[in-house]
C-alpha cells in the first residue's frame, strides 16, 4: 500500500471531499493506538476505498490513475517483463507506443529502482501511472497465472489465530507458548506448507537469502535478489513462532532455545537440483530473526568448458 505522511494524506482526502475532518480525527486516533498506517485504517473503517486513496495520491504526484479492472490488457505486453519482477515491484504493463515508451501501472510510481530495472530489461522508456495494489495483483495473476507466492499468501490468510489456540501475542510472545504446544503447531499442515512455499519461491526467484524479520505486530519476509532486499509478504504475528520453529526443526536446531543465536543447515532438492540452506537465528526484542542463505550446489560444480578454456585446451 502506497505510503504518505498522515497529515498530508488526511488533508488531501478532506480537501477532495472523500472524508470529513471528524472521520479523519477518528481514523488518526485508531492508527495511533493500533500502530497501523492511516491508509489501512481509513479503508478498514469504511471511510474510503483503496481506489479513493490511490487516485488522490496520484493527483498529488501528478501521475495519472488507471482502473485496471475496467481495462483489457494485451498478453503480449506481459511477456516483456519477467513474472518475478512484476510480482516483486507490483507492476503491470498496460500500453506501448511508437515513441519507444511503455506505460506501466505501478503501486508506487516514485520507485526509481523499479522503473530503472524494467527500462533496462525491456529497452523502453517507462511512463509510470498509478493503480491500486489489489488491481495490480489481480492483473498479474490473470496475465502470468497464480504462482507459489500467491499460494503462500492465500495459505497464510487461511491460518487463523484460533487454529493455534488461545495465546497472547503481545510482548514476549515466544515465551507465552509452551514447548509442547509449539512442537504440535510446527507439524500442522498449514505451517509446513507455508515454509516450503516460501523457500521454493525464493529459489524460483533466484534469491540468495531469505530474511524472516519479526516486528511488533507482524512479521516481514524478504528475499535478497541481486544484492537488494525486497519485501515479498507480511504474515500475521500469530504464525511467527511456529514458522520459525518449523525452520529450526528442518535445520536440526534446538526449538527450546530462543535466547541465544543458533546456526544450522537444511539440505533439499528442488526441481532436480540440490540446494544447501545455511540457517541462522538471532533473538530480538520482538522474537527470533531468521536468515537463510541459499546455496545452489550445482552452480559451484562448473565444468572446464564453462571456465573460459578454448576447446583445444580441454
Amino acid at each position: 500500500m502506497l505510503a504518505s505522511s498522515k497529515e498530508e494524506l488526511g488533508s488531501l482526502l478532506v480537501e477532495e471531499g472523500f472524508i470529513t475532518a471528524r472521520q479523519l480525527d477518528k481514523a488518526m486516533q485508531k492508527a495511533e493506538s493500533s500502530g497501523d498506517n492511516l491508509q489501512k485504517v481509513l479503508i478498514t473503517m469504511g471511510f474510503v476505498t483503496e481506489k479513493d486513496v490511490v487516485e488522490t495520491l496520484g493527483a498529488k504526484m501528478g501521475v495519472d490513475f488507471v482502473d485496471l479492472d475496467g481495462m483489457s490488457l494485451d498478453p503480449e505486453l506481459a511477456r516483456l517483463i519477467p513474472e518475478d519482477l512484476a510480482r516483486r515491484y507490483k507492476v503491470v504493463p498496460i500500453a506501448q507506443d511508437d515513441a519507444n515508451r511503455l506505460t506501466l501501472a505501478m503501486m508506487d510510481p516514485r520507485d526509481v529502482i523499479a522503473t530503472d530495472d524494467i527500462s533496462l530489461i525491456t529497452g523502453f522508456n517507462i511512463n509510470p501511472v498509478i493503480a491500486t495494489e489489489e488491481a495490480i495483483l489481480r492483473s498479474i495473476n490473470q496475465q502470468y497465472g497464480v504462482t507459489d507466492l500467491v499460494e503462500v499468501e492465500e495459505t497464510v490468510k487461511d491460518i487463523s489465530a484460533q487454529d493455534f489456540g488461545n495465546m497472547d501475542f503481545e510482548d514476549d510472545m515466544d515465551e507465552e507458548i509452551a514447548l509442547d504446544k509449539l512442537k504440535e503447531m510446527v507439524d500442522e499442515a498449514p505451517i509446513v506448507r507455508v515454509v516450503n512455499l516460501i523457500i521454493s519461491q525464493a529459489i524460483n526467484d533466484k534469491a540468495s537469502d531469505i530474511h524472516i524479520e519479526p516486528e511488533a505486530k507482524s512479521v516481514r519476509v524478504r528475499y535478497r535478489v541481486d544484492g537488494v532486499l525486497h519485501d515479498v509478504m507480511s504474515p500475521p504475528k500469530h504464525i511467527q513462532a511456529p514458522m520459525v520453529s518449523r525452520i529450526k526443526i528442518m535445520a536440526n536446531m534446538d526449538i527450546a532455545e530462543r535466547r541465544v543465536p543458533q546456526d544450522g543447515k537444511i539440505h533439499l532438492t528442488h526441481d532436480g537440483r540440490e540446494f544447501d540452506l545455511r540457517v541462522s537465528t538471532v533473538p530480538t526484542v520482538h522474537g527470533e530473526k531468521t536468515v537463510m542463505r541459499i546455496l545452489d550446489k550445482s552452480s559451484v560444480m562448473l565444468g572446464l568448458n564453462k571456465l573460459g578454456f578454448a576447446q583445444d585446451n580441454l
